[in-house]
């Protein structure tokens, strides 16, 4: 199952240097809407 997934991600990208930035892209990313979102719930 790790392996095969390992397998996937590589088919994906080529690096393990893209994984990583894909990884912090999300993570970047879920953190600017969850922000964005308790922004907006404070104001209305």
């Amino acid at each position: 199952m790790y392996n095969c997934s390992l397998k996937c991600t590589g088919l994906i990208w080529p690096r393990n240097q893209r994984v990583e930035e894909g990884v912090v892209f999300t993570m970047l990313l879920m953190y600017k809407i969850y922000t964005f979102a308790k922004k907006r719930r404070k104001k209305s």
